[in-house]
């Protein structure tokens, strides 16, 4: 089928015309694509940042918080530092039972005020104790399994 120079004029014209287009939409597409990925990376940001700091998980002004290199690592002396560093101090027996009572489960022992240990646990799990409870005491599996041997757990904080 030949088309003539004006036919293969009015052809290139429309396909500049697609082009166009194609290349406009593409453009839009690209730019949605690139704010979605700067969304996705700001709530990435947000996340990494609430990962660090555990006050924002709090029940009773009472939070679980470990050291930077990971779960069971803190001596009684790191705990209370670590609680300051968050503006808090170690959370008493009080303070844990009146967290617990509001809804606190945490699966991890932690120091408390008087040297003691914590693992309050509301709903028995695998890899947890098997019974709902405030576990501590010198009886507790943190104070037997954990802290006799190695010294160190994790904290739980309070900040009013």
């Amino acid at each position: 089928m030949a088309y003539g120079v004006v036919g293969d004029r009015q052809l290139l014209g429309r396909q500049e015309t697609y082009i166009k287009t194609l290349t406009g939409l593409v453009t839009d597409q690209g730019k949605l694509l690139a704010a979605q990925i700067q969304k996705l990376d700001d709530e990435k940001k947000l996340l990494e940042s609430l990962k660090r700091d555990p006050t924002h998980c709090t029940r009773a002004g009472v939070f679980h918080a470990q050291s930077p290199s990971g779960g069971y690592q803190l001596t009684f002396e790191d705990a209370k530092q670590l609680c300051a560093k968050y503006g808090a101090a170690i959370a008493t027996h009080a303070q844990l039972t009146a967290a617990w009572n509001d809804g606190l489960d945490v699966c991890a022992c932690g120091w408390l005020a008087d040297g003691d240990a914590g693992y309050p646990i509301h709903k028995a799990r695998p890899g947890c104790l098997s019974y709902a409870g405030i576990h501590s005491g010198s009886n507790s599996w943190c104070k037997q399994s954990l802290i006799a041997k190695t010294g160190r757990a994790d904290v739980y904080c309070f900040k009013q």
